[in-house]
C-alpha cells in the first residue's frame, strides 16, 4: 500500500527495510546492549501495515524473546480499520499514526495518489479514502484503550495552515 507525496521522495527514508527474521536479530542486538529496552518501534520504510504478514511475523519474534516489551507499531493508517482486530490480537498497544490533514481538498495537493484495494486514487477522491481510513482507525484503536500518538509533518503551501485542525481531533 502507498501513498506519493508530490513533495517527498523515497530517498528521505535512509534504513532498509528488514525481513522478520532480521528485525528480531536488531532487537536480540540492542537488547544485549541495552537491558532497560522496554519499547520497540515498527515503522518504514513504507508502512509497517503494508506488509501485515511480516509486521506480524516480526513482533511476534520479538515478544517471544520478551513479553513484557511495549510494541509501538507506525503507519499512515490507510489500512488500519481493515487490520484493526490483527493489532489487537498482536497485543499492540501504542500505535503511531501520520495525519497531515483531515480535508480532502488539502490532501489532493499533498498526496500524487492513494493505492489502495488494488487501484490508484487521484485528487480528493484519494485523499478522502485516505482521511477517513486514518479517522476511523484512531477512534477504534482509542475505543480499544491503544494509546494513540499523531503526527502531522507540515508541508509548505500544503497543509501548514490547517494545523490548529488536526490538533483538535477528539476521541
Amino acid at each position: 500500500y502507498e501513498i506519493l507525496s508530490s513533495d517527498w521522495s523515497s530517498d528521505v527514508c535512509s534504513s532498509d527495510l528488514l525481513t522478520p527474521e532480521e528485525a528480531f536479530d536488531k532487537f536480540i542486538t540492542v537488547k544485549s546492549k541495552m537491558d532497560n529496552l522496554k519499547v520497540v518501534g515498527i515503522a518504514g520504510p513504507g508502512d509497517a501495515l503494508a506488509n501485515i504478514d511480516n509486521t506480524r511475523k516480526a513482533i511476534k519474534l520479538i515478544q517471544s524473546a520478551d513479553d513484557k516489551v511495549i510494541i509501538c507499531l507506525s503507519t499512515n493508517g490507510l489500512m488500519l480499520p481493515e487490520y484493526f482486530n490483527r493489532i489487537i490480537k498482536l497485543g499492540v498497544n501504542h500505535v503511531t499514526i501520520t495525519i497531515n490533514t483531515i480535508r480532502p481538498e488539502v490532501g489532493a495537493k499533498i498526496y500524487r495518489y492513494v493505492f489502495y484495494n488494488g487501484e490508484r486514487h487521484y485528487g480528493e477522491e484519494g485523499a478522502a479514502i485516505l482521511i477517513k481510513n486514518q479517522l476511523a482507525g484512531l477512534k477504534m484503536l482509542a475505543d480499544a484503550g491503544v494509546r494513540c500518538k499523531v503526527n502531522t509533518v507540515m508541508i509548505k503551501g500544503g497543509n501548514d495552515e490547517l494545523h490548529l485542525s488536526l490538533a483538535n481531533i477528539n476521541y
